[in-house]
């Protein structure tokens, strides 16, 4: 699978969720502006290629992984609930997932505290795919 293809599936999957959920999604490179909803709350994603192994000596047959990571972001002063709520959405959603055969393993999440003027939390999404 290409990289193009491995993003698609991945953000046409996470862009699901979001619809499912009404959540504001930023993704890389996005032309748009960074968004204010009127809940405060959205949501910016990246995906982070990695390493390539060969899983078995004599044969093309290889393990790619990577990292979808989660940005969730709301303004300051709205509280932490709102944002820990949605990541367990976000958890929920990505754990032990197949999508297109792209293997998604145990997300975690980590507090990143203020950023700018949003409380920031990140869903770091670890998967791979065997080709």
């Amino acid at each position: 699978m290409s990289f193009a293809s491995l993003a698609n599936s991945i953000t046409t999957y996470l862009q699901t969720v979001a619809d499912a959920n009404n959540f504001t999604v930023r993704y890389d490179n996005d032309l748009r502006t960074t968004p204010t909803p009127a809940s405060g709350f959205w949501l910016q994603c990246k995906i982070e290629f990695g390493d390539s192994q060969q899983k078995e000596l004599g044969i093309n047959s290889y393990r790619n992984f990577g990292k979808l990571v989660i940005t969730l972001k709301n303004k300051i002063g709205i509280g932490i609930g709102t944002l820990l709520a949605n990541a367990d959405i976000i958890v929920t959603a990505f754990k032990s997932v197949d999508v297109d055969a792209i293997i998604f393993k145990v997300p975690s999440v980590e507090n990143k505290g203020r950023v700018d003027d949003n409380w920031v939390l990140e869903v770091s999404c670890p998967f791979h795919l065997d080709e």
